[in-house]
Order: C-alpha cells, then structure tokens, then sequence
C-alpha cells in the first residue's frame, strides 16, 4: 500500500525516489490487479491505457514505459508491452467497466497481429524486443522466447474474454483459435511427456541473477512453469505432473522461490491450482532469502526491487526500496487466500467467485473490498482442524462455488447441496453453488 501511495502519482511510477522514476510497463502491469483491490482506479486504467496506446509511434508494439519521451516509441519488450492488453483487461475484469475495452481495443489489436505477422510458426522468437526476460530472478534466465510465447498466448486470452464482453463475438472466435494454434506449438516447442517445460536460453543481455546454465541447453525453471501453468499452456493431462515439477524445484532450492519480475506474480497461484496450498503458504509466509518475509525482518516498509536489495547497497544505480512489483503477491492473498474473484463472463463482482482457501500455517484472514454493488467480506479462521469463514455478498450480486470448494463446507449444520439457502447450478458441464446477497456463516474440515 505504501508503494503504491507513493508511485501512483499521475502515473504508475516503477519507483518514486531515483533518477529513473517512469512508468515502467511490467512493473505496472504485475500489480494491476492487486493494486485494484487496494484502490479504485477505474479512471487511472483509462488514463494510463491512453499513454500505453500514446507510444505506438512508428510501431504497433507498446512502449516498455509510458509516457514515451521526445514522442518516440521507447523501445518494446515481452512482459513489458504486454501491459498494453494487460492493463486495459484487468481494470474491465475488476470492474466492469466496457469503455477502457472499447477505447484500446484497435491498439490491442493491433499489438497483436504484429506479433503474428512476425511469427506465422506461433512461437514469439521473433521481435520480441529487448530481452529482459524474468527481470531479476535469482535463479537465472528462462528462455526468452517462452517467456514471450506464454504471454502471447496470455494476451489473446485476455482479448478472447473481452471481444465475448463487448459483442465482439467473430473476433472471441477468431482468438480462441489463435490460442489453441499457440498452445499447441508451446506444448511441442517446450514441453515433455513427462510434465517438463524448459527451452534454450539465449546469452544473457541484462544481468538478471546468476546464470545456472550455459547457452545453448536446454533449462527449467520455476518460472517456465509457472508461465505455462498459469497462462493454460499445459495439457490437462500432464498439468499435476508439471506442477509436481515446480514444487520439486522449489524443494531442490532448499524450499526457496527463484522467481522474479515475471514469474513471481503467479508462482503461488500455479501451486494452489495444481494441488500445493502447502507449498504456497510456505513461499508466503517465508522468512528466508528470497521472500517477501525477508524483507520484512530486514526493516522494509515498501517493496524492494531486488529480493536481496540489502545486499546490494554497493549499487545505487540499480537498487531501489520501493518497487511494488512483488507486491502482487497481495493478489494471491485476495483472489485464493481470502477467495475474493471475479468471472470473464459477469465482471465486476456482479457475479463473485468464491474460492477461499483455508490454512492453518496461516491461521486466519479477516478481507473486506468495497466492489461497486456493496462491500464483499471473507473472514475466516481455522483452529483445531476446522474452519469457520463468515462471507457477506453485497445486494444486487451473488456469490458461486465450485463444486471442489463447495465440498466439506456446512452451512447453518447442512452440506450445501439440499440447502434451503444455496441454489445448485451447472455452469459448462460443471456444478456450482450460487449463493445469494446476504451475510453467512460456513464451517469445514481442513483435509
């Protein structure tokens, strides 16, 4: 919070106290939706869009930072120029707001039929731009251009949920097909039978940690999991396997994380959803070298650019105190552990989905968010093998639970299905529990 206050000054700053101060696109588009639960910036999306769209000067490719300067394009990159979609998504899917769509949505576009136009074979190698690749990870480089596959596919993702939005119905076709076309080059490029996800490294051109292999072999990392886990790069059938291997390599890295700008923000979601709460809870509440714990007990009060910013002090030309980026972790915090979500098919938090995930290494989370139907609250405390979780739905909306989530709850003493208070719906082959505007009181078992 205090590295927002502090940096979301006219524009989203990456840092508020160097020479550097600019609207660093990645920084920017990582927290987004963190930032969103944390204020509204319903009118600051549409502004900060509107500079991203203001740096397509001879390019279709968004700008690595916005406002551009002396009117030029200030160079593109993957992960960076991907705000351009990222940022206009994510301020719809939190708030519904149709207009920040319609008002990139030739931009966005655009963006990405140049990305095609360069890359017929649906692998981004080429044009990607500047490799900054997983900025700053300590453990090492992920190949570039699977870092720049997994957000093309990311991105026409995000645009498919929005043209379905906004009544762009030919064109949500048009990229869902163009998803599956990159999927399935991703899986044949950079998977294994196995689970396995890596690729070639190129020789580094920015330092970014130390590099744990030689150029030209083939590497995993944490964060080429990650990226291919939560961008849906997986096949369904080898997804547990390759989220068993990030929990391995995050065990044979003395249970460390080694991410950083890019895989960071989604490491604990890619474990919750392939079956490692534990491991995320772990990650989280860390206090060792890298974790956002130690920054912590080493006296921080905003985020640090550097996991290991104390120990760079001899360079204060690249380190910095207070950079929110790997304050996006707040988003897992919201959305998983206190199970505040949204639906591409109803945003906003008109329709709330509800996914709470209770632990006791956590013990307790008390979250409220003012959405623009009412205040959303999920409380919920867990002693002794039980969990009790107060949940209040605002009027005019309604909460769902997934089958898997709704299974071991109690309401009012009664399992959900049968349940006078809670309605049984099925949602694409899938059952689901609506549960109406009110205030509840749900108990479970921790399995």
């Amino acid at each position: 919070m205090w590295g927002q206050r502090s940096n979301f000054v006219g524009l989203p700053t990456d840092c508020p106290q160097r020479d550097e101060r600019l609207g660093w696109s990645a920084d920017a588009q990582v927290f987004w939706r963190a930032a969103s639960y944390n204020m509204d910036l319903t009118a600051f999306s549409r502004k900060f869009s509107g500079d991203l769209r203001a740096t397509q000067v001879g390019t279709a490719m968004f700008g690595i930072y916005a406002p551009g300067t002396n009117l030029i394009n200030p160079g593109y990159g993957t992960g960076w120029s991907d705000a351009g979609v990222v940022i206009p998504w994510t301020s719809w899917i939190q708030t519904g707001d149709r207009a920040v769509v319609d008002q990139n949505w030739d931009a966005m576009k655009n963006y990405l039929a140049a990305i095609h136009e360069a890359n017929p074979d649906y692998l981004w190698k080429k044009n990607y731009g500047i490799p900054f690749a997983d900025w700053l990870a300590p453990e090492g480089v992920t190949p570039v251009d699977l870092i720049a596959t997994a957000y093309w596919a990311y991105d026409v993702t995000l645009m498919k949920q929005m043209a379905s939005a906004t009544g762009r119905t030919a064109e949500a076709a048009e990229y869902g097909e163009l998803f599956g076309k990159i999927k399935e080059a991703f899986v044949k490029a950079y998977t294994h039978p196995d689970g396995w996800v890596g690729g070639v490294p190129p020789p580094p051109v920015f330092a970014s940690g130390t590099q744990t292999s030689l150029a030209g072999q083939p590497v995993e990392t944490q964060t080429g999991y990650v990226l291919a886990i939560n961008m849906n790069l997986v096949p369904e059938s080898l997804r547990k396997a390759a989220g068993q291997r990030l929990a391995d390599r995050i065990a044979a890295n003395h249970g460390q994380l080694g991410t950083g700008f890019l895989g960071t923000p989604y490491l604990l979601a890619a474990l919750t959803d392939t079956g490692h709460l534990d491991v995320a809870y772990h990650l989280l509440l860390d206090t060792e070298y890298p974790s956002w714990g130690y920054l912590v007990e080493h006296g921080a009060t905003t985020m640090w650019e550097r996991w290991n910013g104390d120990q760079m002090r001899k360079d204060p030309s690249m380190n910095s105190y207070n950079h929110y980026a790997y304050g996006a972790v707040a988003d897992w915090v919201y959305r998983y552990a206190a199970g505040i979500d949204t639906v591409s098919s109803d945003a906003g938090f008109h329709t709330i989905y509800l996914h709470p995930n209770f632990s006791d290494a956590l013990g307790a989370v008390n979250f409220s968010y003012e959405s623009r139907y009412g205040t959303i609250r999920s409380e919920w405390s867990v002693e002794g093998g039980k969990a009790s979780w107060k949940l209040t739905i605002p009027a005019n909306s309604s909460g769902r639970l997934p089958a898997a989530v709704a299974d071991g709850l109690r309401l009012d003493g009664k399992e959900l299905a049968g349940n006078p208070r809670v309605h049984v719906m099925h949602d694409g082959g899938e059952t689901v529990y609506e549960v109406p505007a009110g205030s509840y009181a749900f108990e479970a078992t921790l399995k």
